[in-house]
């Protein structure tokens, strides 16, 4: 998860400008995301930010931390973060990099086939 952190409630346009500049750095190195988690902390002001390839941002209402439901709210999205699969999380889990060889494994399904039965193909790109 990124975050982005500002003193003021008025940073927070900049707050998301700079989420997405960074989201798309790491769209850039990391081949297997299919989606980035992000935060945004101005003043006592949270919000979470599901951001995609496309540079699509999906963000929750304002969490005030100062408050009782606020807080309340916040605990649980850090709760519910823990039980979340790799997949949840952004990763795609049909693709490994291999970093002996310097490539990409991407595990994929035939038509046809029986299911969970998966082709293997080992470069998709490969590191200099």
């Amino acid at each position: 998860m990124v975050i982005e952190a500002k003193c003021s409630i008025l940073g927070e346009n900049r707050a998301f400008e700079q989420l997405l500049v960074y989201t798309q750095q790491i769209y850039a190195l990391q081949h297997d995301r299919q989606l980035a988690w992000g935060m945004t902390v101005c003043g006592s002001n949270i919000r979470v930010c599901l951001l995609s390839p496309n540079e699509a941002v999906f963000a929750s209402t304002v969490m005030d931390i100062a408050t009782g439901p606020g807080r309340e709210a916040f605990v649980k999205f850090l709760v519910n973060c823990s039980f979340c699969n790799t997949d949840q999380l952004g990763l795609v889990s049909t693709m490994t990099y291999l970093k002996d060889i310097k490539c990409w494994k991407i595990k994929c399904l035939m038509e046809g086939r029986e299911e969970g039965s998966k082709l293997k193909y080992d470069v998709i790109t490969k590191d200099s």
